[in-house]
Formats: structure tokens, C-alpha cells, sequence
């Protein structure tokens, strides 16, 4: 009577003492982050994009991505949510560099806490919940998004929001959590154009999962997707209007190597065994540990003639089913994006970071589920939580050196090689009326706050079309260059743009005269001869 006695004041204390413990815990992990991005948020390619948005949306521009502000270019490569935000917190006077960084602080004890929360309502229990989050906290590609002016710390949490909604909505059938469900998932498709994976999950989870008749189902589906699916397509239609074009891609047929393919498989492998361990060591580990885990798993199963709707309970088995339904559903939609739409999408923990939550979230669930049948034997209990704590222990160095680079030196553009170069001191000093062409002008107008010009491309960006006009372009930049006594700017850091020429093409093709150079890159004149 005691033991039962105590057994039931330990469950009163962690029902109220979780969401205590993940609020702290989570609190001090975003004071840590805002410790180790001292010299401000990571700055990619794509964080420019939104942070020239918000600024333009903020002096009355719109959401546009021109670095003029006497022009308007909409932004259509990507949703608005993200830099709407970034405005929003704009109009308390914080530069939306500033504001990404405070966003992401935010979102990163908002989803840590998310993860912990939906994982007690599921499994009801402490530990598990309590171990989600701490590896929300402590994952290298969970703190490296967090780390970085992107999008996906947003995204992520109404990922995981809607997902939860949609699974209550499936258990209990009221019609209010579909719609709740419905519009997290188009806060979502409102940040990253991948949404649509989750529309998809949604309305195949709602079909294939909910228990009613197929004609209501095929109507609460419908439904789940008009909704989750309608503020987008007021974006493209917008986008169409001004551009002719909905998303700023092109349709084409690009299939994907066997190299793009297996770069996945070393990055999921990697999530398994972050180690620096070569693939076929990490591989062969990882089918030991699947293979006695199953064997483990099938044997005491087996002996216990346990059913699987004992091993895991209905709200269990539907989160896990949806779980993984939305991870098939991203890696076709990756799929189909990279081979008709834009082929120079990269495989990364950034691009993968929401199989890498949901796959997170549905292993932790499975095991509850294992966990909570009968009493399990000591042997599996250790063996779990062996895993657990390898599998934490592992990420760490990764992180930790990751954030020591971040208080270090800063990450991407905020750095301190590109805030102190002497290359970029230059042009922030230069006749503003001057003309500046460069393969950077996204950095220069991010770092000196002056706009340039794209040097001519040679192959349209997001397409493998040649460009017709590359030489014609070419010249027209060498004419105003020279007679606007103008300058090129060649950025050597920037090797991505691989439908751009190289410096060596441009030194071949132009009379160039090297003026200034140093570890950023080289700035030419035009030499003033006649041709």
C-alpha cells in the first residue's frame, strides 16, 4: 500500500514539476546560445535574403529583395513568414539582424520545451520527456539552425505544433483541433515552401488514420488541406501577379546521382554516430545495434505473447504512425524538388533538421511504448538507456565546438574575418555613385550597406540552362566598369555560386588591374586600354 501510495505522489510531482524543469532547462540553454553568439546571429546567403526583406518591408518597400531601395524586386524564393517576423520585432526599433538573433533564442527554448511536452502528453513519462528536450538542446544540427539567421527554427515548431494537434484531432475528433491543426500547418507552409510535406502527412494521416467512415474522412482531409494550404496560396498568387512566376523556380527534369543519394545516407548515418568514423564502420555499427535491438526486442515479445496494441497504446501507435508518414512525405517532396524544380538544394542538417526532430520524436515514443508494457526486463532498461546516453554523449563535441567557433570568431558573414577585412573597408569607403560588380553583392550590401551588381552568370541560377546572353552581359559590365570607373569585386569564399565564372575566367576575358587584394578576395579596375 505504500509503494502504490508513493508511486502516485512521484506521478502528482512530475506532473507539475515537468513543465518547470523543461522551462529552466530550456532557459539556460538559450542563455547559452546567446552567450555564444556574441558577435550576432550566423549570416548565410539565404539570412541576407530575409533580413534585406525585412528591411525593405520596414521602410515601405514591401517584402522585396532588391539592395536598392529605389527598386522593387518581390521577394518570391521563399514565404514571408520568417522575415515578417523579423519586421515585426523591426518596429521596436532592433535592426532585423538583431531580431533574428533574439528569434532564434526564443524558438530555441520554444521548440526544446514543445518536444518535452508533447512527449509527456504521449507517453506520460518524466524521463523520456525530460531526455527529448535536453536533445533538443544539445544536437548539433538542432543548435547549429538555431545558430543561423534561417528559417527553420520557425518552421520546426509549427511542425511539431501541428503535428500534435492533428494527432489529438484524430484520437478525440472535435472539430476545433482541426482547425487549430489546419493553421499551425500553414504558419508553417507560411516559412518554408517544404510545408507542403506536412499538408500532405496531414491529410493522408487524417484519411488513413482517424476512425470514422472514408467519405468523412475524405471531407476532414479536404478540409485539413484547403486550410493549412490557402494564406500560401494568396503568396503565390501575389507572386505570380508580380513576376509571372509562383515560387522563382523553373520546371525541369534534373535526377539526382547516386552522389546526392549517398550524401544523404553519410548524413542520417552521422545523426546515428556523429563520430569521425569512416561510412562502412559507421554503417556496419549502426545494423549491429538495429539487429540486436530487433533480436532483443522479437525475442521478449515473443515470450511474453505480447499484442501490439499492448505494446503500444492507441495515441502512441497514431503519433508514431504520423511521424513517420511526415518523414516520407519530406524526403519525396526533397526528392521531387531537387529533380524538377531546383537542382542546387543540398543535403545538410539544415534541409534535413525536421526528419531529424520527427525522427527524434518518433524513436523516443516507440520506446515508451516498450517501456510501458508489463515490466520490462532490467537487461532492456539498461540497454535503452545505454543507447540514450551514447547517443547524447556523441553529439556533444560537435556542438561544443561549434559554439566555441560561434563565441570564437562569430559564424557565416557576422565573423570577424569579414566584419575586420581590410577588402571590405574599402568598398564601405568608396564613392557610393561608383558601380560595383561582384559575385557577392548579397555580402557587400549586408556588410558596407551599399548595393551592387551580379557579375553575368553563365548558367541561369536554379536551373542548367545556359545563359544566351553571358557574353554580351560580360561586356556591358566591362563598358561601365571602365567608363563609370567602376570596380570588380571578386569574393573568394563565396564557391557555391558555381553558375558564375571564376576569377581566372574573368582575368582571361577582361583587361584587369589588380588593385587590392587580401583573405576575402581582390578588387580590379578595368586597365585602360583599347580593344
Amino acid at each position: 500500500m505504500k509503494k502504490v501510495h508513493l508511486k502516485l505522489i512521484v506521478r502528482r510531482a512530475n506532473k507539475y514539476s515537468l513543465p518547470a524543469v523543461l522551462t529552466t532547462l530550456s532557459i539556460v540553454g538559450a542563455m547559452a546560445l546567446v552567450v555564444s553568439t556574441r558577435w550576432g546571429v550566423g549570416l548565410s546567403p539565404d539570412s541576407i535574403i530575409y533580413i534585406v526583406s525585412a528591411r525593405n518591408l520596414l521602410s515601405g518597400h514591401g517584402l522585396s529583395t532588391s539592395f536598392d531601395p529605389g527598386t522593387f524586386v518581390p521577394m518570391t524564393h521563399y514565404p514571408p513568414l520568417y522575415s515578417t517576423l523579423l519586421a515585426g520585432i523591426g518596429i521596436f526599433g532592433m535592426d532585423p539582424v538583431e531580431g533574428a538573433r533574439w528569434l532564434n533564442v526564443f524558438f530555441f527554448a520554444a521548440n526544446a520545451i514543445l518536444v518535452g511536452m508533447v512527449l509527456h502528453v504521449f507517453t506520460r513519462s518524466f524521463w523520456l520527456s525530460l531526455f527529448g528536450s535536453l536533445l533538443m538542446l544539445g544536437s548539433f544540427p538542432i543548435v547549429q539552425i538555431h545558430s543561423m539567421a534561417w528559417s527553420e527554427p520557425v518552421f520546426l515548431f509549427f511542425t511539431l505544433l501541428g503535428i500534435f494537434l492533428l494527432v489529438i484531432y484524430i484520437e478525440e475528433g472535435k472539430p476545433w483541433l482541426l482547425v487549430s491543426a489546419s493553421g499551425a500547418v500553414a504558419l508553417g507552409f507560411l516559412t518554408r515552401y517544404a510545408g507542403i510535406a506536412l499538408v500532405i502527412a496531414g491529410m493522408a494521416g487524417v484519411y488513413l488514420l482517424h476512425q470514422k467512415s472514408w467519405q468523412t474522412k475524405l471531407i476532414d482531409a479536404m478540409k485539413f488541406g484547403t486550410i493549412s494550404s490557402f494564406p500560401l496560396s494568396l503568396w503565390m498568387v501575389r507572386n505570380t501577379v508580380f513576376t509571372g512566376g509562383a515560387t522563382d523556380r523553373q520546371l525541369g527534369f534534373y535526377p539526382p546521382s547516386m552522389d546526392y543519394l549517398k550524401s544523404a545516407g553519410d548524413l542520417f548515418l552521422a545523426w546515428i554516430i556523429p563520430a569521425d568514423v569512416s561510412f562502412n564502420t559507421t554503417l556496419t555499427i549502426f545494423l549491429l545495434v538495429v539487429v540486436l535491438i530487433f533480436f532483443i526486442c522479437f525475442t521478449w515479445m515473443r515470450a511474453k505473447r505480447w499484442e501490439m496494441n499492448r505494446l503500444f497504446p492507441q495515441r502512441i501507435r497514431t503519433l508514431v504512425l504520423l511521424l513517420g508518414i511526415f518523414i516520407l512525405s519530406y524526403a519525396l517532396v526533397l526528392v521531387a524538388s531537387f529533380s524538377f524544380y531546383d537542382p542546387q538544394i543540398p543535403i545538410d542538417n539544415r534541409i534535413l533538421s525536421p526528419v531529424f526532430v520527427a525522427w527524434l520524436v518518433l524513436i523516443l515514443s516507440a520506446t515508451s511504448g516498450i517501456l510501458a508494457t508489463a515490466v520490462p526486463t532490467r537487461s532492456i532498461r539498461m540497454l535503452l538507456a545505454m543507447l540514450g546516453v551514447i547517443f547524447f554523449l556523441s553529439q556533444l563535441p560537435r556542438t561544443a565546438t561549434w559554439l566555441k567557433l560561434s563565441y570564437g570568431i562569430g559564424l557565416g558573414y557576422a565573423s570577424l574575418h569579414w566584419k575586420g577585412s581590410r577588402l571590405i573597408q574599402w568598398v564601405n569607403h568608396m564613392d557610393g555613385r561608383i558601380p560595383v560588380f561582384t559575385n557577392g553583392p548579397d555580402v557587400l550590401y549586408l556588410l558596407t550597406g551599399r548595393p551592387a551588381y551580379m557579375v553575368p552568370g553563365k548558367v541561369r541560377p536554379g536551373t542548367e540552362l545556359s545563359n544566351e546572353h553571358y557574353w554580351s552581359e560580360i561586356e556591358d559590365m566591362k563598358r561601365r566598369i571602365k567608363e563609370e570607373k567602376g570596380v570588380l569585386v571578386y569574393l573568394k569564399k563565396i564557391t557555391w555560386r558555381r553558375y558564375l565564372p571564376t576569377e581566372e575566367e574573368l582575368q582571361e576575358r577582361l583587361p584587369l588591374r589588380l588593385i587590392l587584394r587580401d583573405e576575402e578576395g581582390s578588387v580590379y579596375r578595368i586597365e585602360d586600354t583599347k580593344s
